[in-house]
């Protein structure tokens, strides 16, 4: 609110919302939800690496000597994996890579 100065007779008003805006999820959003929640259609992801695809293995091999780049994210080049990923994250991330279906 504005300061008051002396002799101002403005008055203000402050009123308190009374209605809550929910957004309703769209259609395909919707859709999207549905369609992962079928059993068939989740990704189980593991917490151990066991055993990987071998281009996955090759792209693990590869991230651990690799130079960060200007973004901090490391990247391998051809015959592997195309990502782009912080050192922290590498093991998460060949770990989603690894559960995606072939």
């Amino acid at each position: 609110m504005p300061k008051r100065n002396p002799g101002d007779s403005t008055t203000y008003t402050i009123y308190k919302k009374a209605s809550i805006t929910i957004e309703v999820e769209s259609e395909i959003v919707q859709r999207y939800r549905k369609f992962e929640q079928q059993p068939k259609n989740r990704v189980i992801v593991k917490s151990i690496l066991r055993s990987p695809h071998p281009l996955i293995q090759q792209s693990y091999s590869r991230l651990k000597l690799a130079r960060p780049d200007q973004y901090d994210k490391l990247s391998v080049g051809r015959h592997c994996l195309d990502i782009a990923i912080g050192k922290p994250s590498i093991h998460r991330g060949l770990l989603v890579m690894d559960a995606l279906p072939g």
